[in-house]
C-alpha cells in the first residue's frame, strides 16, 4: 500500500481536514453518497479550488500577451522550459493560499515566457526562492530598494547587522512592533540570500556629500555614492544596508513588466 498517497508527510492543514472528513462521510452506511454529494458543494477541495483560479489566471494572461507576442503563445506546446518552469509554478501555488503570493507566481511565469536573458538557472533559482520567501520578507527588500542608513558608536561584526537594520526598518512597519526578533531575521535570511548588502561609509572631513564606502566582508571599495553628510547618524561608524542587483532582478521577475512586454 502507498501510505503516502492516504497520508502525506508534507499537507497543508486544511487539505489533511478535508480528506479526513470526506473519509468519514464515505463510510457512513446510509445516505453516504447524497452527504458527500452536499459536502462537495460545500467544501470544495482547497487545492482544486485554488488550481481553478490559478488556471484562469494564468489563461487570462496568456490571452492578453497573445495579442503582443501570437508566435511566442503559439509554440508553447513546444517550449520545454516554460513547461517545467509552469509545473514548478503549479506545485507551489497548490501550496500558497496568499492572494499576494499567488500573483508573484503569476507574474513570475509570465516574465519567464518573456524575458530571454534571463537563463533556466536563474529563473528556476527564482521560484525556489519565492517558494520560500514569505511576504513579510518581500515587504521588507522593498524598502531596502533605496537603502537605509545606520549607525554605531563602535565598529561592530556582520553578525550584527540586521539587529541594527531591524531598529531602523521598525520605524517603517509599526506591525513587527514586539516582534523585533522576527524582523531581524528576516533582514538575516535577506542577507544570506543575497538580496542585500552593507556598506560601511567613508566620511571625508570637509565634503558635504559620502561619496564612497567599502563591503567590510571583501575590504572592496563601492564607488559612486551621493549620501548628505546630514542624513548620517551622530554616531562614529555609519552603514547603509541596501539592495543588491540580484535583489532588483528578483523583485522585477516577480512583479507585472511582462504586461508592458
Amino acid at each position: 500500500m502507498d501510505i503516502e498517497k492516504y497520508n502525506p508527510s508534507v499537507e497543508p492543514v486544511e487539505d489533511k481536514i478535508h480528506r479526513l472528513i470526506r473519509s468519514i462521510i464515505g463510510v457512513v452506511p446510509v445516505g453516504s453518497g447524497t452527504v458527500l454529494e452536499a459536502f462537495n458543494v460545500i467544501w470544495q477541495d482547497p487545492a482544486q479550488k485554488r488550481a481553478e483560479i490559478w488556471m484562469e489566471a494564468i489563461t487570462n494572461s496568456l490571452i492578453e500577451l497573445q495579442s503582443r507576442h501570437e508566435i511566442l503563445i503559439s509554440n508553447l506546446h513546444s517550449n520545454e522550459e516554460f513547461l517545467s518552469i509552469f509545473a514548478h509554478a503549479n506545485q507551489i501555488v497548490l501550496r500558497t493560499h496568499e492572494t499576494e503570493k499567488r500573483e508573484h507566481l503569476k507574474n513570475s511565469v509570465m516574465n519567464s515566457l518573456v524575458n530571454e536573458q534571463l537563463t533556466y538557472d536563474l529563473k528556476h533559482s527564482f521560484f525556489q526562492l519565492l517558494d520560500r520567501l514569505t511576504l513579510s520578507h518581500i515587504m521588507v527588500l522593498k524598502a531596502l530598494s533605496d537603502g537605509v542608513i545606520w549607525g554605531s558608536s563602535k565598529d561592530t561584526t556582520e553578525s550584527r547587522y540586521p539587529y541594527f537594520v531591524s531598529k531602523v526598518l521598525i520605524k517603517k512597519f509599526p506591525s513587527f512592533v514586539g516582534n523585533h526578533s522576527f524582523l531581524e531575521q528576516i533582514v538575516r535570511e535577506l542577507s544570506d540570500n543575497r538580496f542585500i548588502h552593507d556598506i560601511k561609509l567613508i566620511k571625508i572631513p570637509g565634503q558635504n556629500e559620502v561619496n564612497s564606502g567599502s563591503h567590510k566582508n571583501t575590504d572592496s571599495t563601492v564607488i559612486g555614492l551621493t549620501i548628505p553628510v546630514d542624513e548620517l547618524t551622530e554616531f562614529e561608524h555609519n552603514y547603509q544596508t541596501r539592495m543588491t542587483v540580484f535583489g532588483f532582478q528578483f523583485l522585477e521577475f516577480i512583479e507585472n513588466g511582462w504586461e508592458q512586454a
